[in-house]
């Protein structure tokens, strides 16, 4: 309700929310947009979002705040369904949540090696820490635990 009363999340117009549904990459930036308060004019730095899609504008905002940064190859695949790394990357970001160095070496999955390429974000989104910034407003973890896991 909170995000809803936000305008940050939204239903589809034939009244539906559609919760078992995966959320593409458009979807994404359409909530970023919204939570960030975005609106400003963009330049859509990618080839494959057509003028008439209904994402394109957000997608070009949520981009331009950096929320979106990692796509390499000139596009952006507004209809494609989200990796769960992906999005907590994106939202990391959103947050001003630093993951570019987050490391712990007893993380809880055995199914996420330390070369994945989400390793940091996920680290930083699923471990509770307690932090300091350095100079530059990176985090500095001081402690971290799974409080999840007791």
């Amino acid at each position: 309700m909170y995000l809803t009363n936000l305008n940050v999340l939204q239903g589809y117009e034939d009244g539906t929310f559609r919760p078992a549904q995966t959320m593409t990459r458009a979807e994404l930036a359409a909530v970023v947009a919204r939570y960030a308060g975005l609106d400003s004019q963009s330049v859509l730095p990618y080839n494959d979002v057509n003028e008439g899609h209904w994402a394109r504008t957000v997608i070009a905002q949520a981009t331009a705040r950096g929320f979106f940064t990692d796509d390499d190859n000139g596009t952006f695949g507004p209809d494609v369904a989200l990796e769960r790394g992906y999005a907590t990357r994106v939202i990391n970001r959103l947050l001003e949540r630093n993951d570019e160095n987050a490391y712990v070496d007893d993380i809880p999955f055995s199914d996420l090696p330390e070369d994945h390429r989400y390793y940091h974000s996920l680290v930083e989104a699923f471990t509770s820490h307690t932090c300091t910034r350095d100079s530059e407003g990176n985090e500095v973890w001081l402690s971290h635990s799974y409080p999840w896991l007791q």
